[in-house]
């Protein structure tokens, strides 16, 4: 039932701070820690995600591996609730539920 926590290493290389990892995360770019949260969420075993903007202040190459680790959760059946502003974003992910105001804007 539980999945085998990615290693230190391998969230590291997730993270891809390079050099930056030795430094306090205070001094990152937003997108930087947007990485290092992303990276982060592979050490747990959690159910449920809950993001805010998660796609920010990301690069194209961060953006498109945040996705896979989004949707590599979602098949291990962790539930995402995040906001986004763009829906090229929540697209991305395949088979989500859109809801605007609260009312359901695709299926």
């Amino acid at each position: 039932m539980f999945r085998e926590p990615l290693g230190r290493e391998r969230v590291i290389a997730l993270a891809d701070l390079g050099p930056a990892i030795d430094h306090l995360a205070t001094t990152y770019s937003l997108g930087m820690r947007k990485r290092l949260v992303a990276a982060a969420l592979t050490l747990g075993d959690g159910a449920l995600y809950v993001l805010d903007e998660p796609f920010a202040g990301l690069d194209r190459e961060a953006r498109g591996a945040l996705i896979a680790a989004l949707v590599a959760a979602r098949a291990r059946g962790v539930g995402l609730v995040l906001s986004a502003h763009d829906p090229e974003d929540i697209a991305a992910l395949g088979g989500a539920r859109v809801l605007e105001l609260g009312r359901p804007v695709t299926a």
